[in-house]
C-alpha cells in the first residue's frame, strides 16, 4: 500500500532545532519552499549547510524521520516556558523575549523580598522602597543576565543625580515608577507573561477597522516583519 504524503509549506524560526534522520540542523532562511539549514553538532554550529523542500520535509515527516522543537536555541523562550505560563510569545524576537524575562526577574524578586523578608526589611510599593529595592538588587540582577544569556543588558537612559549632573546607566534597570509600573501590570495579569509582551495591537484607532481586517493586522505583518524572512504566500 503506498503511503499518502501531506502536501503542506513549513515556517520556521532561527531559534527552532530541527532533526531529519538523526540529524540537527538549525534554520537559517527559507527562499520559496526551500529551505536552507545549519548543520549542529552538539552546542557547534558548523559551516555546513544544507537545503530541503517543504515536499522533502513533508516525506520526512511521513516518515515519522523528522523532528521539529520550537525556540530550542532561544535561551529567553527555554528560561519563559520554565513559568508554565501558557502565553503565546510566538513570532517575538530574542531581544523581545529577554525583556520580558528582565522585567518578570525583577517583579518575582521584589515579591519575594516583600513576602519573605521579616519586618521593617519587607519593602512596601511606595517609590521610597522601591528605590531602596532597586539599588540593592541591580548589580544582582546585572550578573543574572550575563550568567543567563553571556551578556549585558544594554545601556540604560541618562538620569539626572543629586548633583545636577547626568549619567547614562551602564544597563536599563527600571526606575522605582517603572518597577511600580511592572509590577501593576503583572498583578493585573494574574502573574503571566502577557503583562510583558509589546503591546502591536494597541496602536492606532483600531474601533474604525472591520473585525476581521483588525485579525489580520494583528498577525499577518508581524509574521512577514520577522527575522525568519517567511514567505508572502506562507503567511
Amino acid at each position: 500500500m503506498q503511503t499518502v504524503v501531506t502536501s503542506r509549506h513549513h515556517l520556521f524560526g532561527e531559534y527552532d532545532r530541527i532533526t531529519i534522520e538523526g540529524v540537527r540542523y538549525r534554520p537559517v532562511n527559507k527562499l520559496g519552499d526551500v529551505h536552507q539549514l545549519q548543520h549542529v553538532v552538539g552546542k557547534l554550529f558548523t559551516e555546513k549547510f544544507v537545503e530541503f523542500t517543504d515536499d522533502e520535509i513533508n516525506t520526512f515527516i511521513t516518515r515519522k524521520s523528522f523532528m521539529f522543537e520550537e525556540g530550542y536555541y532561544s535561551k529567553a523562550l527555554s528560561q519563559l516556558r520554565m513559568r508554565g505560563d501558557d502565553t503565546d510569545v510566538r513570532g517575538l524576537s530574542e531581544e523581545e523575549l529577554r525583556t520580558i524575562a528582565w522585567k518578570v526577574e525583577w517583579c518575582v524578586r521584589f515579591n519575594t523580598r516583600r513576602t519573605s523578608a521579616v519586618g521593617e526589611a519587607r519593602p512596601k510599593i511606595t517609590m521610597e522602597d522601591l528605590a531602596a529595592f532597586i539599588e540593592s538588587e541591580k548589580d544582582l540582577m546585572d550578573r543574572w543576565y550575563l550568567r543567563s544569556y553571556g551578556e549585558r543588558r544594554k545601556p540604560g537612559r541618562f538620569h539626572t543625580l543629586k548633583d545636577g549632573s547626568r549619567e547614562r546607566k551602564p544597563f536599563d534597570y527600571p526606575s522605582p515608577s517603572g518597577l511600580w509600573n511592572w509590577l501593576k501590570a503583572f498583578e493585573a495579569s494574574d502573574y503571566r507573561l502577557e503583562a510583558f509582551k509589546p503591546q502591536y495591537a494597541k496602536c492606532g484607532n483600531r474601533h474604525q477597522l472591520d473585525a476581521d481586517l483588525i485579525r489580520i493586522l494583528n498577525t499577518a505583518p508581524r509574521e512577514y516583519l520577522d527575522r525568519r524572512r517567511p514567505a508572502k504566500v506562507d503567511i
